[in-house]
Parts: C-alpha cells; sequence; structure tokens
C-alpha cells in the first residue's frame, strides 16, 4: 500500500529525531494548577442540546443487561446508531470490541456523567469483521458530516491490548468527514490516539470543532492531525503520551502529499509530560514531485502551556529534497514553555518556504532560566 510505504520511510528519518526517548518514563499526574485552568476554560452550556429528544440507548438492550462494562453489546449499540439519529447512551460503561462504533450524517450523541465505551481486547481472527487492524478506532466519524457528541468519555485497551496489532486506533477517529463537533471528551489509554483528525485515502477533514477534550496516557500520539481545512480545537490538555513513536502530545503531520493542512487553529492548549514532545508539526509527507500537489500550510496556535519532557515545541521539514516542497505560514503566540532542554524549539527547518513566527512565548529551562521567544521568520 502507498501509504504505508510512505510512512514507512517518514519513520526511519523521524527516529534519528527521536533517539533521546527516555526508556524509562515515568506517568504523572498533572498539577492542580494545570487542572484547574483546563476546567475554569470549559464551556458550562455545552452539555447537551435540550431541544433534541434523544433515544434511550437502554431501550434497546437485553432483558437483565449488565451495567458493569463486562458484556459486549457492539452489535446491538451499532445497530441503534444506524437507525437513530439522537441517542443517549446509558449512565453507565458499555463494552465495545475492534469493530468500534460507526456514527452516522445528522446525528447527535449524548453521553451522560457515568457513560464510558470500554474498549474490549480481542484478537478476532483476520477475516472476521471484528479484526484488529492497523486502525480500529474506538468511536469512528467516517465519511459523515453534521455530527455533534457531547461528554464522549473512552476509555482504551492499552493495559490489556492483545496482540501488537492496531497501531493507528485512535479513541475518536474523524476521517473524511465535515462539520463535526465534540464537546467536552475525555480519552484514555488507546492503543493508538486519542484522537485523530485527517484520512489516509487522499481526503481530509473540513470544519472540525474541538472544544474541552482531555486525553491521557495514549500509546502514539495524544491528538494527531494528518489532513484538515478549518480545523478548530479549543481547551486541550494532553498528558503521558507514551509507548510507540511519534509520543507527541499533538502531532500535525501529513501522511502523504495528497494530505492537506489548512486553517488550522489551536487554542488554549496544555501538554504535560509527552515523552517526545508537547506539540510537533512534522510536513515530511508533503514534499512531492508533482506540482498539483504542491501545499500551503497555515497553522495558528494561541495561548499554548508545554510542561513535556522533550521539546515543547517541533518544526520539521523534509531533508529529501523534491521539485515541490510545501509553501506557508505557521503562527505561534502566546504561551509558557518549560523545558528539561538548552532550547525550547526543535527546528529542522531545511527548506525556508514555511514560515514560522513565534511571538510572545515565556520560557524557563533546566536551570531556571527564564526568557522570553518573540522571533519572527525561523
Amino acid at each position: 500500500m502507498k501509504i504505508k510505504t510512505h510512512l514507512i520511510f517518514c519513520y526511519i528519518l523521524l527516529a534519528s529525531f527521536f533517539s533521546c526517548q527516555d526508556p524509562s518514563f515515568t506517568y504523572k499526574d498533572p498539577s492542580r494548577s494545570l487542572l484547574d485552568t483546563y476546567k475554569s476554560r470549559m464551556l458550562i452550556d455545552s452539555k447537551k442540546d435540550y431541544n433534541i429528544v434523544y433515544y434511550d440507548l437502554t431501550q434497546s438492550l437485553p432483558a437483565n443487561y449488565s451495567k458493569n462494562g463486562d458484556v459486549d453489546y457492539t452489535d446491538i449499540i451499532q445497530k441503534v446508531l444506524n437507525e437513530k439519529s439522537n441517542v443517549k447512551f446509558p449512565n453507565f460503561p458499555l463494552l465495545v470490541n475492534s469493530k468500534g462504533l460507526f456514527l452516522r450524517s445528522n446525528s447527535n450523541l449524548y453521553f451522560q456523567p457515568q457513560s464510558v465505551v470500554l474498549a474490549k481486547p480481542d484478537n478476532s481472527p483476520k477475516e472476521d469483521i471484528g479484526s484488529i487492524k492497523d486502525w480500529y478506532d474506538i468511536i469512528r466519524i467516517y465519511n459523515v458530516e453534521n455530527v455533534i457528541m457531547y461528554n464522549p468519555n473512552i476509555i482504551g485497551d492499552r493495559k490489556k491490548h492483545i496482540d501488537n496489532r492496531g497501531e493507528w486506533g485512535a479513541g475518536i477517529g474523524i476521517r473524511n468527514s465535515k462539520k463535526v463537533s465534540v464537546y467536552n471528551a475525555n480519552i484514555k489509554n488507546t492503543w493508538g490516539e486519542g484522537l485523530f483528525i485527517g484520512s489516509e485515502d487522499g481526503g481530509y477533514c473540513e470544519e472540525i470543532n474541538i472544544r474541552d477534550l482531555r486525553v491521557d496516557f495514549a500509546r502514539r500520539n495524544g491528538v494527531a492531525v494528518t489532513s484538515g481545512k478549518n480545523i478548530f480545537l479549543n481547551n486541550l490538555l494532553v498528558t503521558n503520551t507514551y509507548g510507540t513513536n511519534p509520543m507527541f502530545g499533538i502531532d500535525i503531520e501529513p501522511s502523504w502529499h495528497k494530505d492537506i493542512i489548512d486553517n488550522v487553529n489551536l487554542k488554549n492548549v496544555i501538554t504535560f509530560n509527552n515523552n517526545n514532545g508537547g506539540l510537533y508539526i512534522v510536513l515530511f509527507g508533503f514534499s512531492t514531485d508533482d506540482i498539483k500537489y504542491r501545499r500551503n500550510v497555515n497553522i495558528n496556535i494561541d495561548n499554548y502551556f508545554s510542561d513535556d519532557y522533550n521539546y515543547p515545541f517541533g518544526f520539521l521539514t523534509s531533508k529529501v529534497k523534491r521539485k515541490y516542497e510545501p509553501t506557508g505560514t505557521i503562527n505561534v503566540t502566546n504561551g509558557n514553555w518549560k523545558s528539561l532542554k538548552d532550547g525550547f524549539v526543535d527546528l529542522q527547518n531545511d527548506n525556508k518556504n514555511v514560515k514560522l513566527n513565534i511571538k510572545n512565548i515565556s520560557t524557563i529551562d533546566y536551570k531556571n532560566t527564564k526568557r522570553t521567544l518573540n522571533k519572527k521568520n525561523y
């Protein structure tokens, strides 16, 4: 498969950058002040749309259903999601196997305070529809539009995962979809990403709004954006990403030259104790010899706090020169970065066609030296 071949090549290149990863990663709880900051920014009025009549999913569960998250109800839940536009999840955990849950267009999902979707570790045969593929997102928003989720609470299977497949599985996977909003999401212990936005087949996502998202202990990346236009992520807390490279809190990284990164906006972001870095932009995939796929990148990051093991921020472009490299602008304004290194920006900007503007970033290094990053055009 072309994309997989390209990804393998990219990760060979990335390996040199990540050679400093700490093999003795230690999970850490974020401080009370970080949690309070995140909570203070949350929208109080986005818990659900009270004008919508939701179908209570428990009406479709069998008699004497379990409330302990120990019985697999995947097929029943999926049938409801296929037939009902507006669904209320029960106020207890539900177990879902590696088939995941596919959402339909023009739908609204509401999760109650104790609602949880638990990923079931399984090793179904490869020919079975429930098998763990490289991609096995738990909540799957694929090729749809007009979807809203309120308060999704998702717990992955990384602590009990069977075999080593499913590297790119996410808690919530949004692929080739538009007009999707997710409010007050809590995702933890995923085998791959916490949240994935993008495409792996030459498509892209558009008009995606993520507000109030907490991701903890994802194995690959906390949040990954590979292909999107008009993407808005506001109030994120991403912590303890560790397990398999890249291991960033947030990774904006096209997989190949057909992807799009246009008007991607992040505001009020906190990354803490993510192994290889806080927020990285990696544009290896945009190097191309085909002029029709020359990409213009537009990314805006405002009010970003980082306290991570390695660099708070990274910007990497390809060392393998092709005829057409990406152009565009990345703006990083306002924030506070801590670093265990004598540096704050992991910069491998070899083509200089994408301008990196950093302004008004307060920093403190491992020597407790304070300064302000206020530079333009790296």
